[in-house]
């Protein structure tokens, strides 16, 4: 997930919009996702694209989520300058830069800045993942079959959904030591509750994340 805000008013109040992966985002004077109290910004200005890359965790599990970068596509008249120094001009043709960690967009004359946030997410299996029904063969001899109930495969479409969420928000990890949020179907004292607040992590419910992800032009 990444964080685009700017300083309005006297007062300075920070004006912060948070960028899902997998999404695109438009900036300007008016009538955009995220709109500037500039006039002497173009009323479409700009376009952020957040890509959803399969990425490598610091560790040796893997991990998948945001990309390390943004793309940014000026397509504003007098164009955008990027950290001061580097200024691309849309011309009404869209001119493309990336855009890191830390770096900041003069729009008009706001300054825009542009912080990744690093949320790793640990997702708990389904409850029922471990204790699929076990019947023996028709025969009566020694051969077992598995199968898989309906509130099973529920809970498994389920969690597939959320690990699609989840890979908008931020990346998937699969150890504790990497994680700042637990990802878990209901509240419940577990193992890994207790492990996660121990390290002073997050935990959130499925329906958080999934909440979360509906509406992309949400500012929070």
């Amino acid at each position: 997930m990444w964080s685009v805000w700017w300083e309005v008013g006297e007062r300075k109040e920070r004006k912060e919009y948070h960028l899902m992966g997998g999404n695109t985002y438009t900036i300007g004077r008016k009538g955009q996702d995220m709109n500037l109290d500039d006039k002497t910004a173009s009323r479409f200005h700009g376009r952020f694209t957040v890509p959803i890359l399969t990425t490598t965790s610091t560790s040796t599990t893997s991990a998948t989520g945001d990309s390390m970068t943004l793309t940014y596509e000026d397509f504003s008249s007098f164009g955008s300058i990027i950290n001061g120094t580097n200024q691309i001009h849309g011309g009404g043709g869209g001119e493309t830069a990336m855009i890191h960690d830390g770096d900041n967009l003069k729009i008009g004359t706001t300054l825009v800045h542009i912080e990744r946030k690093k949320l790793a997410f640990l997702v708990s299996p389904p409850s029922s993942s471990s204790s699929n029904k076990r019947i023996s063969g028709g025969d009566g001899g020694d051969g077992a079959t598995t199968t898989t109930t309906g509130k099973e495969r529920e809970e498994r479409e389920e969690h597939e959904e959320v690990m699609r969420a989840v890979n908008k928000l931020g990346i998937i990890v699969g150890s504790y030591r990497e994680m700042t949020h637990l990802v878990v179907k209901k509240a419940e004292v577990t193992t890994r509750v207790l492990i996660a607040m121990v390290r002073g992590c997050e935990v959130v419910s499925y329906e958080w994340v999934k909440r979360g992800v509906e509406d992309k032009k949400e500012v929070m």
